[in-house]
């Protein structure tokens, strides 16, 4: 498969990009021709017209093409990248359940977007200061926003992510390795490195786990880019991999702008993600076809033009004024209102999804003034306190849930992010310890996706040892806990799922959108879903067995012995792949309150 990190191309470019920008202007400094008009209109001329062009036929076949919600988030897509502030509204955009990135057509082009911000700063940068400071000046830049990622990645992954401030420091590794060995490494062992650098470089994307969640993996290989760079190992410099490299490095820029929308177009009509070996093959060779001629019929005509016309800035303008115009294009009209139908079914309110390492109580994330029931879990857990709160008068409800956190004491998930995990242990322990302490409380509703706490994931990012019986253990120990303390202990299954985005695919489907793959009727046999929640199902039924916990199966409702429904007269019943929608929520909801009546009547619930 893909290497896990192999985001980590982003920051290679943003190193080589950086280089070849500072070069170009301590060059011209150095001997008195530079001029900002000049830099300008060559970034300009050498951005924008592709970009542009891309852009434009991105956009005619995308508005009849895309669902309503992914419609909407284009238009910001398009205005955002026209406007080189991509990446602001793509943080803006960061949320557990925004749409996969898969599903965002010009998602690519915040990267761009950062670019654009150091084209703009740093010629001003190196003009400003004398031949003696520029390099430290540079340094003191590299090393404030450095500081800044670090700071910020823990709390705000994605600003430290899309934001210029936390990335800047890429381009500027570049353009220091530029100012300080402008000459590259003349000495012979440190030419000789710049092999060791470029292994580095290229091995990253497959490092472990605990390399690539520190947030060390960007800065390694950062500077082993620029350390490549600067010390030109011959392997790259001669022979068929110099032709190679350079024919390629030809077509980079439009490569990078054709690919992606290319990729999501394949993800939007399947609504899957990710798209099947035999389509991304045809992506990519499509990819290199598109780029090459894209270079020849719009790249090199426009590099030969050398200042600006009156042709050329009408081009633009009208170019520009087209493209902002998409993001008013009224929306299709339908009879159906499908931003509500494929809205995910909430908590009680925003706050109330715990982030630190201990619970927090707000009592906005309560539905009565005394709750007796707590739902405890991860996001499986959140989204069904809608359906709880419509349907479970007279019950109070308690949300205690964290994301990827399922409600096990003592047992941490195997999570891509070592924080993550530790947290979650911490967190759970902190609730048992609220419910200890909160004698009001009857009813603990526990509910989780599990999986997570199994060693399934062939992510290169997860470190894990298979622990047969542990998952067992530590839920077992938990539910028990629960019931020595006087609670009715109730487990929630999962939805049934399917390898498609449902709230995509059945929007597709009832509104005859073009569509293709195997989940086109945007349903599951009952066989896959079992395979796919196979862990979780039996560990759910091991509690049952062996515990007074009384445990609720919601695909019982949709899923015969063949198919799993996931939609219900026309609605979904999930709004990805795995999370119920409002209306899956409400469907649900009344077999939890009878579960809920059948505890309150049967379990001993004295002292509390």
């Amino acid at each position: 498969g893909a290497p896990a990190a192999g985001y980590l191309g982003v920051d290679m470019f943003f190193v080589v990009s950086g280089f070849v920008i500072a070069r170009q202007i301590v060059g011209h400094l150095e001997i008195g021709s530079f001029s900002f008009g000049e830099f300008y209109w060559r970034r300009a001329r050498r951005i924008i017209p592709s970009a542009y062009v891309v852009m434009l036929v991105t956009a005619a076949v995308c508005l009849p093409l895309l669902t309503s919600l992914e419609l909407a988030q284009f238009k910001t897509q398009v205005w955002s990248a026209t406007t080189f502030t991509a990446n602001i509204a793509l943080w803006r955009q960061a949320d557990y359940f925004d749409a996969a990135a898969a599903f965002k057509p010009l998602l690519h082009m915040w990267s761009l977007s950062v670019e654009q911000h150091f084209y703009l700063l740093h010629p001003f940068l190196l003009w400003a200061t004398s031949q003696r400071f520029r390099g430290p000046a540079v340094l003191a830049l590299l090393a404030a926003s450095a500081a800044s990622y670090c700071a910020i990645r823990g709390a705000h992954p994605a600003a430290a992510f899309y934001l210029t401030p936390t990335r800047i420091w890429e381009p500027l590794s570049g353009a220091a390795a530029a100012i300080y060995f402008a000459d590259g490494w003349q000495t012979g062992w440190l030419r000789r490195s710049g092999v060791i650098a470029l292994a580095i470089a290229v091995l990253i994307p497959f490092a472990p786990n605990s390399l690539v969640s520190s947030g060390l993996a960007p800065i390694i290989v950062c500077f082993a880019t620029a350390a490549t760079i600067v010390s030109r190992p011959r392997v790259l410099n001669t022979g068929p991999a110099s032709v190679i490299l350079s024919r390629i490095g030809d077509i980079s820029y439009p490569l990078y702008l054709v690919h992606w929308p290319l990729f999501s177009l394949l993800s939007n009509v399947s609504a899957s993600d990710p798209v099947p070996l035999g389509p991304r093959l045809a992506a990519v060779v499509t990819s290199f076809a598109l780029a090459g001629a894209l270079h020849v019929l719009v790249e090199m005509p426009c590099r030969r033009i050398k200042s600006p016309t009156r042709t050329s800035l009408k081009v633009a303008g009208v170019a520009t004024c087209m493209l902002l115009a998409v993001s008013i294009v009224p929306p299709t009209r339908d009879a159906r209102n499908w931003e509500a139908l494929r809205m995910h079914a909430g908590g009680l309110a925003e706050v109330c999804e715990q982030t630190g390492s201990s619970f927090v109580f707000r009592r906005q994330c309560q539905s009565a003034d005394q709750p007796d029931t707590i739902v405890w879990g991860d996001s499986f857990a959140r989204q069904l306190l809608s359906g709880l709160v419509a349907h479970a008068a007279p019950h109070g409800f308690l949300q205690a849930t964290r994301s990827s956190c399922g409600p096990v004491v003592g047992m941490a998930p195997f999570l891509s992010s070592y924080e993550r995990a530790r947290d979650c242990m911490s967190i759970n322990q902190s609730v048992l310890d609220y419910i200890t302490a909160n004698q009001n409380l009857k009813i603990a509703i526990l509910s989780s996706m599990l999986l997570q706490y199994f060693c399934l994931s062939a992510d290169a990012r997860v470190d894990c040892q298979d622990r047969p019986t542990a998952p067992f253990d530590a839920l077992a120990a938990t539910v028990r806990k629960l019931e020595s303390l006087g609670l009715g202990v109730i487990l929630v299954g999962p939805m049934p799922s399917v390898e498609a985005n449902t709230g995509i695919c059945v929007e597709r489907l009832i509104r005859g959108l073009p569509m293709w793959g195997e989940t086109a009727d945007c349903g599951t046999s009952f066989a896959e879903f079992k395979a796919r929640f196979a862990p979780a199902i039996d560990l759910l039924k091991s509690i049952q067995e062996t515990t007074s916990a009384v445990v609720v199966w919601p695909h019982s409702l949709f899923c015969d012995e063949a198919k799993c429904r996931t939609h219900v007269d026309g609605k979904p019943l999930l709004f990805d792949t795995i999370h119920a929608t409002p209306w899956g929520a409400e469907l649900v909801a009344p077999v939890i309150v009878d579960a809920m009546n059948r505890v309150m009547r049967t379990h001993r619930t004295g002292g509390r």
